[in-house]
């Protein structure tokens, strides 16, 4: 068994905590079995005990869902204007509240949403990723824009960036609190942070259970209900212009989808996976499109995003 470390609550410092259960990693098939609990004090979800941060590498190899080639290198014509419809999804709740500028997108990857904002125009962006593999890829197509590492340890000025983006990284982060606070004093007074993270009250985590993609163990550390997360930032010096569902929808609920048929007998399995490729199709797709477009207004997608802007 891989060496483990027991946690506290990296809000409230709180030991004691309820279990919600125990589930292996349903979404990569890697050994282990890991304990995600509710704090006992402000109700902060985590894992406990969590790898090792040397361990924790090991659980995203380089096939991990979010390690995708930038949209440019997309040989299918659909599946690029589906990737782009996404990106530029993002950049326009974001450009609602700040239209331009020099941006930071921290987790990056392989560059999918950095690469569509340079394209833009409007931004003069960069990107901060852990994972030398996947920075890596972005460095090869998008240069020295990308800093491969640990985001407080990056090369990048105080009060310098226009916007920080965190797409679907926070719940990764071992201390996402003092990240939190790296952002503050990379941005400019008045700037924006948009974080998207795993909605802990969507329909979806109430359909799928343990399966739910949002409980990705164990590469999600620290998962924030709502109301906790937004006070989370008010206390940080953050103030919360929107919270929106753009993200997720077909896609989270298919991961979701994964990680049932990986749960079904052997028997079972090949059946589940032919309906899981149905499910994926575009027809499909498009059928199931207004339920999506419902789901993200009603704010009850697997994924919601908050926008908030450093207070001056």
């Amino acid at each position: 068994m891989a060496e483990e470390v027991p946690t506290s609550c990296v809000w409230c410092g709180e030991c004691r905590s309820n279990l919600l259960f125990i589930r292996p990693d349903l979404l990569t098939l890697l050994p282990g079995m890991f304990r995600l609990t509710r704090c006992a004090g402000c109700g902060l979800v985590r894992l406990d005990p969590r790898p090792t941060t040397e361990n924790l590498l090991s659980y995203y190899p380089e096939g991990y869902s979010t390690y995708e080639p930038i949209i440019a290198t997309e040989p299918s014509a659909v599946r690029r204007v589906d990737r782009e419809y996404g990106m530029r999804k993002r950049l326009r709740a974001l450009e609602r509240l700040q239209p331009g500028g020099r941006l930071l997108d921290v987790g990056c990857g392989t560059g999918i949403f950095l690469s569509e904002a340079i394209r833009s125009g409007k931004w003069d962006a960069y990107g901060v990723e852990p994972s030398p593999a996947a920075a890596g890829y972005a460095r090869r197509h998008l240069g020295e824009r990308v800093w491969q590492g640990p985001f407080a340890q990056g090369p990048f000025p105080r009060a310098s960036f226009d916007a920080i983006t965190m797409w679907n990284v926070l719940e990764h982060m071992e201390d996402p609190i003092a990240e939190l606070r790296h952002a503050h004093g990379l941005l400019k007074p008045h700037a924006v942070l948009t974080i998207s993270v795993p909605n802990l009250t969507s329909w979806e985590a109430r359909a799928f259970g343990m399966c739910w993609i949002g409980w990705d163990v164990p590469r999600h550390l620290n998962l924030f209900p709502l109301a906790l997360l937004q006070q989370v930032l008010a206390h940080e010096g953050f103030s919360l212009l929107d919270r929106r569902c753009i993200a997720g929808s077909h896609y989270t609920v298919a991961l979701s989808l994964q990680n049932l048929v990986n749960t079904l007998p052997t028997a079972l399995r090949g059946i589940g996976l032919a309906g899981l490729r149905v499910f994926r199709s575009l027809p499909v797709r498009v059928a199931m499109a207004p339920w999506w477009w419902v789901s993200d207004q009603a704010r009850a997608s697997g994924i919601v995003s908050l926008f908030a802007r450093k207070e001056g």
